[in-house]
């Protein structure tokens, strides 16, 4: 991170006023006092490494979570609506089987979780694990996205058996 003096100064006296404001707060003003003072800006890096670096979230993989969390409110609606007697019908495997998506490797996680934890969209999904720990959920969501698509144009209402059947098993 390279800083000019007058942001140096800027960052130093805001840092003052949190510090002197007594509230509590998730970067510590004292630290980064200390970093500005003796121009450890990478130490500030290390320390914050969420706030700085990276690239800006590629509006196609926003796009692409808000259709895979849509597929999957409606694939749970349409669950939910077919008759208990029914169920036998469709494969265990693949009832409730939204597991989120890869933390380590995947930016659709963090999208994920902004949606549904800061904006409250798709709040079914609010409190479970959004964690898949496994790099072959996005593919397999791809896939039955692109057969979830190609039955659902125009479409409106829940999934029948034979469609849920499809998109899974195709």
């Amino acid at each position: 991170m390279q800083i000019s003096d007058g942001e140096r100064l800027i960052a130093y006296m805001l840092a003052e006023l949190m510090e002197k404001s007594g509230e509590q707060f998730d970067i510590d003003p004292a630290f980064i006092k200390s970093a500005l003072a003796n121009q450890d800006e990478w130490a500030i890096e290390w320390k914050c490494p969420g706030i700085f670096g990276g690239d800006p979230t590629e509006q196609e993989v926003i796009d692409e979570t808000c259709k895979i969390l849509t597929m999957w409110r409606v694939i749970d609606n349409s669950i939910d609506q077919i008759p208990e007697e029914q169920l036998p019908e469709l494969p265990d495997e693949y009832l409730r089987q939204f597991e989120g998506f890869d933390l380590n490797n995947d930016p659709h996680y963090s999208v994920a979780e902004v949606l549904i934890e800061q904006l409250d969209r798709f709040q079914e999904r609010a409190g479970m694990g959004l964690n898949s720990h496994s790099s072959g959920s996005l593919p397999r969501y791809r896939a039955l996205l692109e057969r979830f698509d190609a039955i659902r144009e125009g479409q409106m209402g829940p999934l029948s058996i034979e469609q849920l059947n499809y998109i899974f098993n195709n």
